[in-house]
């Protein structure tokens, strides 16, 4: 509803959509304003996400060496020193990209240099870690309309709250190419300060829960404010909201379904995660109750209303909704 009104008010959305199932162009209001980017492993998206190409340019060396390392989670230690030696050399030449990264290692003297780069040549070219992997001539991709959503359908997510040692590799590569996802889609928004933009991500909690996940909203958020956009996260499992206190300004929690949730909840608000009483209120929500905490740290309880039918019947993500509205088209 923020980022539909966001719209609404002139501002230029980019939602990131993993699952996926927002349903921005399925109202009429919005008819001819989505742009829907579908990702795949398709060889026609092959570099989109590269993100020595899309990440801005603080972000670049980071953000390549972890997408890189994210793909081996087994290497030994020296592997890491090798790649990422190979991109700092390549983010010296005039255009960057992973794969020029990949002859960088295979044209080492160093042996462990070509062993990290023969491991990463056969993820190259394997399904959605192409997107990852450009030449660096492609063109970037402006956003065309006011309304661009990143759909992310062959990507194997994990469950919230699956530790990060037991993911298998397929949900590494999930995760590891979400986070490209979230550098594309800021890159999508910079250029004109003076129109607002709102870069909404769904299923947050990939970037909450690691270390490196931190540290891109921390530099997304800087990002942001330089742009004049606006970040919104979206999440069903909330980490150790310590770590996160300082990157997040106005928080609404909605309903949540154990106590142990709805503890972590209220400290994330900057209430007492042992209040019985609030607790039980919390785990009670439903249908668009929750507490806001504002930037001004004021905590209220509000009622969220979408006032029209229709933007609750199109916008709802819960499967039993969704299959009404597939089955009424």
């Amino acid at each position: 509803m923020l980022a539909y009104q966001a719209e609404r008010r002139g501002s230029l959305v980019v939602d990131v959509d993993p699952k996926p199932d927002h349903n921005f162009e399925g109202l009429p209001e919005l008819d001819k304003r989505v742009h829907v980017i579908e990702l795949s492993g398709q060889d026609r998206y092959r570099g989109l996400l590269d993100p020595l190409v899309v990440a801005p340019e603080g972000l670049r060396e980071d953000l390549a060496s972890s997408y890189l390392m994210e793909l081996l989670p087994q290497a030994p230690a020296a592997w890491e020193t090798q790649v990422r030696k190979a991109v700092r050399r390549t983010l010296e030449q005039a255009t960057p990209s992973c794969l020029r990264v990949l002859d960088a290692l295979l044209a080492a003297p160093d042996p462990d240099a070509r062993a990290a780069g023969e491991a990463l040549s056969v993820w190259a070219d394997s399904g959605v870690a192409r997107l990852g992997f450009g030449d660096g001539t492609s063109e970037r991709i402006a956003a065309s309309r006011p309304v661009t959503t990143i759909k992310a359908r062959g990507l194997s997510l994990p469950a919230p709250g699956v530790p990060r040692a037991d993911l298998d590799q397929a949900e590494r590569l999930g995760v590891a190419t979400l986070k490209l996802i979230a550098a594309y889609a800021m890159r999508l928004v910079s250029g004109d300060r003076s129109v607002h933009k709102v870069v909404l991500f769904d299923e947050a909690w990939f970037l909450l829960a690691s270390r490196d996940g931190r540290r891109l909203i921390d530099r997304l958020n800087r990002l942001g404010r330089a742009e004049n956009a606006t970040l919104i996260l979206a999440t069903q499992q909330l980490t150790d909201v310590g770590e996160i206190e300082n990157l997040i300004g106005t928080r609404f929690i909605f309903g949540q379904e154990t106590a142990a949730e709805a503890k972590r909840a209220l400290e994330l608000l900057g209430l007492d995660p042992e209040d019985r009483v609030l607790v039980e209120r919390l785990r009670g929500y439903r249908r668009g109750r929750c507490l806001m905490r504002d930037i001004d740290d004021r905590v209220a309880e509000l009622q969220i209303e979408l006032v029209h039918e229709h933007l609750l019947r199109t916008l709802d993500t819960s499967p039993g909704a969704r299959l009404t509205l597939e089955k009424a088209a």
